[in-house]
Order: structure tokens, then C-alpha cells, then sequence
């Protein structure tokens, strides 16, 4: 589950918007700040599910310098969205996703306060999402039941699969083959009224001897006649 990185950035800019950010001249006094910054965040943050690593990185000149700072790990997420990095850019302590990057002045509190409003969008994220699942849960019993009135009277044996947007309905036609009809959630009202008439007609067609393949359009050439 990710968190749209246009709304972590918006609140990041929000949040820092009135920050002064902290400066710190000399490479090593930023680790040890780095450091400690580390160890604040793993004290003060436990509440908003935080943690912070130590990451170092180099850069590959003529004095091959070696960069450290603050990897943010949200929700025990290593590879997220929300993950962010703390580091100085020309002496100033910033707050960054790589692409948007705010000055910040290492307060806990505004740190904090970042997080808990990204916890109410993952809040309203988990809702959505948990209410989607239910709608389509609800959708796909509806249609297994009338597939197994469908299945008692006509005397066909079926199979179900769901994903996020439909559900396939596999019918057994003969010992060796089988018919797939692809139902949308949002148009399964409609077409379980079809699938009767469909399975009846494809079953005495195969009775027949005919058989069938529905594949996706390759073809340039039609003859048209109407």
C-alpha cells in the first residue's frame, strides 16, 4: 500500500513551509549531527512507526568525499513511497524523497507531526481500500449465487476466480474443455443474466462437434458485406 508521492510532497512542503533550517559547516560535524539525529528519531518517533538508519554514500571525485545521512524507514516499509532521506545539501539539513527536498531544523515535533499527517492519509487510504473489498466481496457473492442455482438446474460444474475487477467464472463444457466468461464487478448485474443463455448455447453447439476460440483482434483484413 503506497501513499501517492504528489500528496507526501505536498505535505511535506506544507508542513516545513515555515521551518528555519539548520546549518552546519564541515563534513564531520554533520555525521555526528547525522548521528544523533539518528538516535533522536529512534527514541521520540516510536509513536508515528519510524526508524532511522545510517546510510553512506561517496562521491566519486578527486577527493572521493564520503556523504552520510538519515535513511527514514515508515511503517517497517524499506521500500515505499513514504520513505525518505535527511542529509545536508550545501551545509543546509534538509528532508528529501530525491525529487522534493525541504529545509528542516531537526525538531522531533515537526518530524512527528509530518508523520501523523501521513498516518491519516494511510488511514483514509485503508478505508478505501477495505471499502472497495468489501463492495467486491459482496459483488462476488451475489454471483456465485446465482451460479450455483444457474449450476443445479442446468447441471454444470463451475469454478471461481476474483481479482481487484472482475470475476472469472470458469464452466466445465466437456471432460477436456472449458469455458471462461470474464464478469466486471461493475457490470455483473447485467451480465449474469446472459450466462444461462450463454452456457446452453455453447454446450449444444459442442454437442454439435463446433468448437470455439475467443482471442484479442490481430486482424486488418474484414470482408464486409452489410
Amino acid at each position: 500500500m503506497k501513499i501517492k508521492k504528489s500528496i507526501i510532497r505536498s505535505i511535506l512542503k506544507e508542513t516545513f513551509k515555515d521551518v528555519t533550517p539548520l546549518v552546519i559547516e564541515g563534513r564531520y560535524k554533520q555525521q555526528e549531527y547525522i548521528e544523533e539525529f539518528i538516535n533522536k528519531v529512534n527514541k521520540s518517533c516510536k509513536a508515528q512507526k519510524l526508524k532511522a538508519n545510517k546510510t553512506t554514500s561517496y562521491y566519486h571525485d578527486d577527493r572521493k568525499q564520503e556523504y552520510v545521512y538519515a535513511s527514514l524507514y515508515w511503517h517497517d516499509s524499506y521500500y515505499d513511497s513514504s520513505n525518505l532521506w535527511v542529509g545536508f545539501e550545501e551545509n543546509v539539513l534538509t528532508l528529501s524523497d530525491y525529487s522534493t527536498e525541504v529545509g528542516i531544523d531537526g525538531s522531533m515535533e515537526k518530524l512527528a507531526a509530518f508523520y501523523d499527517k501521513l498516518e491519516l492519509e494511510r488511514d483514509k487510504l485503508l478505508f478505501e481500500i477495505n471499502k472497495k473489498e468489501k463492495v467486491k466481496n459482496i459483488k462476488a457473492n451475489a454471483i456465485e449465487s446465482a451460479i450455483i442455482e444457474l449450476a443445479k438446474e442446468d447441471k454444470f460444474e463451475y469454478y471461481i476466480e476474483t481479482n481487484s475487477i472482475r470475476l472469472n467464472l470458469y464452466i466445465k463444457i466437456t471432460s477436456t474443455s472449458e469455458l471462461l466468461i470474464l464478469i466486471p464487478f461493475s457490470k455483473f448485474q447485467d451480465a449474469i443474466k446472459n450466462v444461462r443463455e450463454t452456457v446452453q448455447t455453447i454446450r449444444q453447439l459442442t454437442e454439435q462437434g463446433l468448437q470455439f476460440k475467443i482471442k484479442a483482434l490481430t486482424r486488418t483484413a474484414w470482408k464486409k458485406v452489410f
